[in-house]
């Protein structure tokens, strides 16, 4: 729509809205473990530099960041929008601790197993990154300690705070396999330390992000989309815009709104079907179980399953293991022709080994 047109503001208001309920959510299922992770290599302190520009307003002018670390160093293998999110609530947590100003600084550095154990962690554990972050502000007694990770608990006055930022912290944290621990006096600021396993050879095993699962091939990447896809999705709102997504970028596409359906355009088609497109959860049959139908006369199709379910949920499906390439629901075009690309190439590398 035009820059000037009467109802370009509504909409704009329709989307602000919709992402202000679609944080609250987020905040809610990270705690309770239901976050639907997407997770590559990262460099913390590279991570952590770009994302200055976007602390700096959330603080005020009188309070100073500090970076003590340099992009280059270990890695680790996480979720990038995870991180940035904990980073976020932690530097508006040590702000409204530092009502007068202060310093806010982060440090990344690297530590052993036993570092990571004199943290509190029951038993050694392996090469870690060290993440901490340390406010010079009024600091919190024993009893707000053994608290600050309660959902819904807080020290502000009522209207002015829900208590879900420190516990949506702690709920990514764990959910990354990391440890986090706080440091804190009355007077004397506070330190909350993050551990991450660092990236040594092998990524941690997972529902893998349909992203990372081989190479892209979209028109994203300068080259036009080939390839057949057979989608299947019972709703229709979704079906609709992920076949009109996928045929503007040049794919061949075939639709569904079930697996009875699905099999029958498979049979019908004498073509390949390059890829399979399929929900999890479905009437009837589910993704699974479709994959498997589909693959007894088509060996060489690549699947992605899509689904609004939480990745935990999913795996004592029949048929749906830890290798599954997966699209978490909801998404973007971008995020969509990002997947679709990745598993065109990996199933047509696939086909010609």
């Amino acid at each position: 729509m035009a820059d000037n047109d009467s109802v370009r503001h509504d909409l704009d208001q329709v989307i602000a809205s919709a992402d202000r309920a679609r944080g609250i959510t987020n905040k809610l299922l990270a705690f309770t473990r239901h976050h639907v992770f997407a997770p590559v290599p990262v460099d913390p302190g590279r991570l952590v530099a770009e994302m200055l520009p976007i602390l700096r307003p959330l603080l005020s002018e009188d309070v100073t960041i500090v970076l003590d670390a340099a992009p280059g160093g270990p890695s680790v293998f996480i979720d990038p929008v995870a991180l940035e999110q904990i980073l976020v609530n932690l530097a508006v947590n040590a702000h409204d601790s530092m009502p007068r100003g202060g310093t806010l600084t982060i440090a990344i550095d690297e530590v052993d197993g036993y570092g990571r154990q004199a943290l509190g962690a029951a038993e050694p554990r392996p090469d870690s990154v060290r993440i901490r972050i340390r406010d010079t502000g009024v600091g919190m007694d024993e009893t707000t300690m053994a608290r600050v990770f309660d959902p819904f608990f807080t020290t502000k006055d009522l209207g002015k705070g829900t208590g879900l930022g420190l516990s949506t912290v702690y709920g990514l944290v764990t959910q990354m396999d990391g440890d986090i621990q706080v440091e804190s006096a009355p007077g004397a600021g506070s330190t909350f330390t993050i551990t991450l396993p660092r990236i040594v050879a092998e990524h941690p095993r997972s529902l893998r992000p349909a992203h990372d699962n081989g190479q892209a091939r979209s028109s994203s990447d300068g080259d036009p989309a080939v390839g057949v896809v057979l989608m299947v999705e019972d709703e229709e709102s979704v079906r609709e815009f992920t076949g009109r997504v996928l045929v503007r970028a040049g794919y061949t596409l075939a639709s569904a709104g079930n697996a009875k359906e699905a099999l029958a355009v498979a049979a019908g088609m004498a073509g390949t079907i390059d890829l399979l497109l399929t929900d999890v959860v479905m009437p009837g049959m589910r993704g699974p179980a479709l994959a498997a139908r589909l693959r007894e006369s088509r060996p060489d199709i690549g699947v992605i399953f899509m689904s609004g379910y939480a990745p935990e949920a999913l795996p004592n499906l029949v048929g749906l293991d830890a290798e599954a390439a997966f699209l978490a629901k909801p998404f973007t075009a971008a995020a969509l022709l990002e997947a679709v690309g990745r598993g065109m190439g990996a199933a047509l590398a696939h086909r010609h080994e």
